[in-house]
């Protein structure tokens, strides 16, 4: 397949990297550091934003380059034709040879991903640095917004290094709002799923209300942290517990746990306790413990009072400064501690705890 991008430069596309609801990425042949992503429904919306973008792409080189660099940026316009009449996707660039989705690298048990828990802190840590400078890349008077910032979009290299996929749905203000219209379950804030009233974002935004913000990121980035750090248990999240008659009923929407504030690690979720393999709050270090109540449990009302990207990254090189390895091979922060307040490697804990609910007779 061969496309074009607006100067009449033909591309030879190759094999298909990846595939999903929106399109699907390939590979450009003779340009390894370079992929295509081609849209399914290639709207006059997304070719509008996808032109600003890229009339973007050399503005924020010149003052922020570490942004670009870990941020699969569109870089040139595609089109099916050499007269750039039809738009079909853009170029990006490649995110390096054995990286992983932050997704796969906190499930439980643990992947066979050959990056190391060291490697996890300090992609955290590099995130930080990556959002700060988002956030203070200010485009006609507006910061730089993620808004899906899930853990299927940040992947995660070899080197401790990032790269943020799906830029194309970032929000971005140049030639007019080019909005994020949606993300992931779980990564929005309390405050936009309320404001929301079951509405989608788009809606909101044709309405001119405000959707994701600095304010959502910093959420959906302490979302991330508690996961990756935790076993990979959302905060919102638990295990159902069985009702008056010994049923299990299906488990609440997470956005709706959010929106509400329920969360099973701060005891507010009715009927929902803590998945086996979840680290208790209790147990967790007093500077992480902080940070997640400021930027994850104050609620609707307490968006000012989120960890910023600049204090998460601080907090979390002392956090690394401190790791330790225990017999098992966990590397862990040496102030997790036992419900008794004893230290201990808060993932052999977890462990333990699996081994006896598998041991335990079936009701």
């Amino acid at each position: 397949m061969y496309v074009y991008d607006s100067n009449g430069t033909v591309f030879e596309l190759g094999d298909v990297i990846n595939a999903g609801g929106e399109g699907e990425v390939r590979a450009v042949v003779g340009e390894g550091a370079t992929v295509a992503k081609l849209y399914r429904e290639p709207t006059p919306e997304r070719r509008a934003k996808i032109q600003n973008m890229v009339a973007l792409h050399d503005k924020i080189m010149a003052v922020q380059a570490g942004v670009l660099r870990a941020v699969c940026w569109p870089r040139q316009v595609l089109y099916a034709d050499s007269e750039a009449a039809e738009f079909i996707g853009f170029l990006m660039r490649r995110a390096p040879v054995g990286s992983v989705a932050a997704s796969k690298l906190y499930r439980y048990p643990r992947a066979a991903t050959g990056l190391s828990a060291l490697t996890c802190v300090d992609a955290l840590i590099a995130l930080t640095r990556v959002l700060d400078a988002l956030h203070h890349t200010v485009v006609n008077g507006h910061a730089l917004v993620v808004g899906d910032l899930s853990g299927d979009n940040v992947l995660v290299a070899p080197d401790g290094g990032v790269h943020l996929i799906d830029a194309d749905t970032f929000y971005v203000q140049r030639g007019g709002a080019h909005p994020c219209v949606a993300c992931a379950p779980g990564v929005a804030a309390p405050e936009l799923i309320a404001a929301a009233h079951g509405r989608a974002y788009a809606q909101m935004e044709a309405a001119g209300e405000p959707t994701f913000t600095v304010a959502t990121d910093l959420f959906a980035l302490a979302v991330l942290v508690f996961r990756m750090l935790g076993n990979g248990v959302h905060p919102f999240e638990g295990a159902v517990e069985p009702d008056a008659e010994g049923e299990y009923p299906l488990p609440p929407a997470v956005d709706c746990q959010v929106r509400d504030g329920r969360s099973p690690f701060t005891g507010t979720a009715s009927g929902v306790g803590l998945f086996a393999w979840a680290v208790p709050l209790g147990h967790v270090p007093p500077l992480l413990r902080e940070a997640y109540e400021r930027s994850l449990f104050s609620g609707a009302d307490g968006a000012s009072r989120r960890v910023t990207d600049a204090q998460w990254g601080r907090l979390l090189r002392d956090y690394r400064a401190h790791l330790v390895e225990c017999g098992h091979g966990h590397v862990f922060h040496r102030g997790f501690v036992t419900a008794a307040g004893a230290p201990a490697c808060p993932y052999c804990a977890a462990d333990r705890r699996v081994a006896r609910m598998a041991q335990a007779p079936a009701a």
